[in-house]
């Protein structure tokens, strides 16, 4: 969020830098946003947001180990598959609009497990259910391994990988949440 909110920033100073530069060049000649100022900038913001979540970070771990750990995993796998989807899709032979249904799978399979995930982690031992859609996910994803891949069984597969993978992100939320107070 900072490093989107630094960007417009940083577009916008770079647009009233330029329009300054045309309205008083007579006056101040030689205004302009150097190529080092501005990486210095994205910098700064990259570092200020690390700083800025690494305390909730923190805090978090602190709360439910299992928990963070689990939005850390969840933060990785989705993203994963949604940029090396597109290349797995081409190298068994997808179409671009399949490749475009493939990931969408993705998404639907995890939109679809969230009420039925967090049914059974609100009734049962959270870790446990965190426990059960991981193991379910490493099937899922050694499952194409297994066996040929078509252009059905990539959709079932990433159907099947959101269902299992992308609960986990709101599993563990929740398992943090429960342990923290509503200051926190």
């Amino acid at each position: 969020i900072m490093l989107i909110g630094g960007l417009l920033g940083l577009g916008i100073g770079w647009l009233l830098v330029q329009g300054a530069a045309q309205a008083m060049g007579a006056f101040l000649p030689g205004v302009f946003l150097s190529p080092s100022a501005m990486l210095t900038a994205v910098a700064i913001m990259i570092g200020a947001g690390l700083v800025a979540g690494i305390f909730p970070a923190l805090k978090a771990m602190r709360l439910s180990p299992l928990g963070a750990a689990g939005v850390i995993v969840a933060g990785v796998t989705m993203p994963a598959f949604r940029m090396v989807g597109a290349v797995y899709g081409q190298e068994v032979g997808l179409r671009a609009d399949q490749i475009g249904l493939f990931l969408a799978a993705g998404v639907l399979g995890g939109a679809l497990a969230q009420w039925p995930t967090g049914w059974l982690a609100d009734r049962y031992d959270r870790r446990w259910v965190l426990i059960g859609v991981s193991a379910a996910s490493v099937l899922v994803c050694g499952a194409p391994a297994m066996a040929p891949v078509d252009a059905t069984t990539a959709f079932a597969m990433a159907l099947l990988f959101g269902f299992v993978t992308m609960p986990i992100f709101s599993i563990s939320a929740g398992g943090v949440l429960r342990v923290s107070s509503p200051k926190e």
